[in-house]
């Protein structure tokens, strides 16, 4: 169940340009964990939020400590949620779905005739 989880903060965030794989794959290079540990990953401006086990030993927390994201320290701790934080910041716009969907598509080749209305005059 979700309550196996705790919720963990690392300073990085998406002005870092990091990725929920990005964050993924850093941490479970260096605390050994597998890809079913990792619970809901929030990236916010300047941090992100990641739910890890919630009995993950204190040798592995201290190995993420020292893991580097997007060339920067994460410092990773435990989240207690400050209370001084609206609770609703969490949901800021919803998932966007993988956030990178070419806006550059080619216009297909057929679709570059502009439409006329044919006009009748009667």
């Amino acid at each position: 169940g979700r309550g196996d989880y705790a919720a963990y903060r690392i300073e990085v965030g998406r002005r870092h340009r990091v990725e929920p794989r990005q964050i993924v794959g850093a941490l479970a290079n260096e605390g050994g964990l597998g890809r079913d540990d990792f619970g809901a990953i929030n990236i916010k401006p300047d941090f992100s939020i990641v739910e890890l086990p919630s009995n993950m030993s204190p040798t592995v927390l201290e190995k993420l400590k020292g893991t580097r994201i997007s060339g920067r320290l994460i410092e990773i701790k435990a989240d207690r949620g400050n209370p001084g934080q609206r609770s609703g910041d969490s949901r800021d716009g919803g998932p966007r779905g993988g956030g990178y969907e070419r806006r550059d598509r080619p216009a297909r080749a057929d679709g570059d005739k502009p439409f006329r209305k044919p006009r009748h005059k009667d």
